[in-house]
């Protein structure tokens, strides 16, 4: 349901992120393949909401043991399960049928990744899925419970989080992002992807030395907890780093630790997502502390912030996808005036006069995007020194990590003249 903050905010900010006229072409698909004929921002909450809805129903029924004598209070979130399965798969045209199957496409691509090409909507849904590890492994939780009929000591019976299949689950998004990203490398040969596949290789190691750890009793003078703790450290330095300075494009130099181009105009908003980002990627120190009390609850809580980094995630990573189409010519940001404009005009007063003294340069910001640019590249994308191969003119693999907001604009700069200015 908070996605639906997502889309609005697009909406507010002129962010594209449908597809024009309902075509189904390749590059006409701009960032998620939404189609507006098909479902918009404001009747997508249709969905979630009448789910929430029964689900809500189920615990009124389970909690006050409506016939109890003949239904027993955990056959209804059972039976809701059913009916969300029902619901999705219904081929009667009715409640959304074409958004339904639209997702279940989708769901489909990210479940049997390196048999196509990797499109942007299927790997945002495999990282939706990544931060919905905790949802995922409970799937085996409950279904142990209704296996030994929820027992007093359920919680006994079915330790979360101490075997191999919790391991297995919580690994699962991360290894269909991994082989999305060897698939991306092997259609583009571009060293990026295999960059951001170690980066899920680092998740993947690290979900499983937790398990192993908490199979082993969670005892802090065990190997597997120091073991753990590195690999944790470097995976979320790891992640942190790539969400800051890749999917979002922040740090960029003379921007204060941003960038030029701001899809949102409240500036403040950059600077607590980074904060917040930063600490929730470091959520597991909180596992260190000596007590082994509380450690459900805990889990509970440090799900629920993964789940708002990731929503919070999702307003950048869209805004940078949108910007670097925009760089690349596929969409317009501000439509050229058939006239000259006054010098002077009140409307340039946000961008200064031409004759202020330039800001002066952060060092720090000039190595960060150096590093970055080095890292991502500037030569992959669409833009005037790009090849016309493939279909309609446009390059065969959309690369989104490889072009990020500005790299065209400098590109075209650094050549000379100013017909490269978006």
């Amino acid at each position: 349901m908070l996605f639906e903050l997502n889309l609005d905010a697009y909406v507010q900010a002129r962010i594209n992120y449908e597809v024009r006229n309902n075509v189904a072409f390749a590059d006409d698909q701009f960032v998620m393949e939404l189609s507006r004929p098909t479902l918009d921002y404001r009747s997508y909450l249709e969905l979630p909401a009448f789910l929430f809805m029964t689900l809500s129903y189920c615990f009124f029924f389970s909690f006050y043991r409506v016939g109890a004598s003949n239904v027993a209070p955990t056959t209804w979130p059972a039976a809701w399960l059913v009916f969300f399965l029902a619901f999705w798969l219904n081929p009667l045209p009715i409640f959304r049928r074409q958004a339904r199957y639209w997702f279940l496409r989708v769901l489909f691509r990210v479940c049997t990744p390196g048999y196509s090409r990797v499109e942007f909507i299927a790997f945002f849904l495999a990282d939706e899925l990544n931060s919905l590890v905790y949802t995922m492994q409970n799937f085996y939780f409950i279904g142990c419970a209704y296996g030994h009929h929820w027992p007093g000591n359920v919680f006994t019976v079915c330790p979360s989080g101490k075997q191999w299949p919790y391991g297995l689950l919580l690994c699962l998004p991360a290894l269909s992002r991994l082989i999305q990203c060897l698939k991306r490398w092997y259609d583009s040969r571009l060293g990026i992807h295999l960059i951001n596949a170690g980066k899920y290789l680092s998740v993947i190691l690290q979900q499983c030395l937790f398990v192993l750890w908490r199979s082993r009793g969670s005892e802090f003078h065990d190997a597997s907890f120091i073991v753990w703790v590195i690999i944790a450290t470097i995976s979320a330095t790891y992640t942190c780093s790539w969400d800051l300075v890749v999917d979002w494009s922040l740090f960029r130099p003379n921007a204060g630790l941003l960038r030029q181009d701001l899809g949102y105009g409240n500036h403040l908003v950059y600077y607590i997502a980074i904060v917040t980002n930063i600490l929730i990627r470091f959520v597991f120190i909180w596992y260190i502390p000596a007590s082994a009390r509380h450690t459900r609850l805990r889990s509970f809580f440090f799900a629920l912030a993964e789940m708002l980094r990731r929503w919070q995630w999702n307003f950048f990573r869209v805004e940078t996808e949108h910007l670097g189409n925009a760089d690349a010519y596929r969409v317009t940001r501000e439509i050229p005036l058939p006239y000259r404009r006054v010098e002077h005009d009140i409307d340039d007063e946000d961008f200064g006069d031409s004759h202020q003294t330039p800001k002066k340069t952060n060092p720090l910001s000039v190595r960060l995007d150096r590093f970055r640019r080095g890292l991502v590249g500037e030569s992959a994308g669409r833009g005037p020194g790009a090849l016309n191969v493939g279909a309609r003119g446009h390059a065969g693999q959309r690369e989104y990590e490889a072009r990020r907001p500005g790299d065209l604009r400098r590109r075209n700069t650094d050549a000379g003249g100013d017909n490269g200015e978006v």
